[in-house]
């Protein structure tokens, strides 16, 4: 919940820090800013666990990928269509997740699951349909990012299997993430030292909070949840962006976005209480 307190504030930031660069560059910077801030949490743990074995880095590896798409998919969606759009069409990871849970790996889930992730969709879409507007490239480029978030968590439920040292498995596939897109970048967009300066702020706030503390804690954190729930409670961004907008900028929260705020909280209250699979 946490991690969902950080990315609910992350989505602003996201936005006004592409003035000065690309989603490319952007991504890219802030991947390596937040890989590079946890890597000396992770020389603790270096020993402990084995990552060199075929396994461990092809799973690694696929975890760094995921993340670089999901986050270029999200970053680049921000050009074309609003932050409630981005957001919604993003916690769609929150049906997507047991869905390839019980479609493709044929694993039973609680009727519960579906009606809790049901209930988060309904929930997000009440606080944000005031500014949705549907029908861009931007939305297509959402849904398509939360396909690779929702990979993103199976696979770190993965890793959890594999007894893999959560603070390593962050700090790895992040960085593993952050050079790829950086290649990415000199190669597409050619970035400059002014460029990157210009959005300072937004990169180490989103880089060293939102990617570096964030995936850290949800690597963490899925040690103890399933994937299904994990990306339930992860869907409580939402709430949290709207009561921080309520808190620090005195936004109002009208009477859709409370009854959105409710449904999320009783998606995650059923989520917890019937958290078997």
């Amino acid at each position: 919940m946490v991690a969902a307190f950080i990315w609910g504030t992350a989505f602003v930031a996201q936005t006004s820090g592409m003035k000065t660069m690309g989603p490319f560059t952007f991504t890219a910077i802030r991947l390596l800013l937040g890989g590079f801030a946890i890597l000396p949490f992770a020389i603790f743990y270096i020993g402990k666990t084995n990552y060199f074995n075929r396994n461990s880095i092809k799973l690694v590896s696929n975890m760094g990928l995921a993340l670089l798409i999901g986050a270029l998919f999200q970053q680049a969606a921000l050009l074309y269509t609003n932050v409630a759009n981005v957001a919604f069409l993003t916690a769609l990871y929150v049906p997507i997740v047991p869905l390839i849970y019980f479609i493709f790996l044929k694993k039973p889930l609680s009727k519960f699951i579906f009606l809790s992730a049901a209930l988060c969709i309904l929930g997000i879409w009440f606080i944000s349909k005031n500014d949705l507007e549907f029908g861009n490239i931007g939305d297509f480029l959402s849904i398509l990012g939360a396909f690779f978030w929702s990979i993103h968590i199976i696979l770190i439920s993965k890793s959890s299997e594999m007894k893999l040292e959560p603070v390593i498995t962050a700090s790895l596939h992040i960085l593993f993430a952050g050079f790829v897109g950086l290649l990415l970048a000199i190669f597409i967009e050619k970035p400059s030292i002014l460029n990157i300066k210009g959005g300072a702020f937004e990169l180490l706030y989103t880089g060293i909070l939102s990617i570096g503390l964030g995936f850290t804690l949800q690597t963490i954190a899925q040690k103890y949840s399933p994937p299904s729930n994990a990306a339930i409670l992860l869907s409580m961004e939402s709430f949290f962006a709207s009561i921080t907008a309520f808190i620090v900028l005195g936004q109002i929260l009208d009477f859709n976005s409370i009854i959105g705020c409710f449904l999320i909280l009783i998606g995650v209250i059923i989520s917890e209480y019937y958290n078997d699979y």
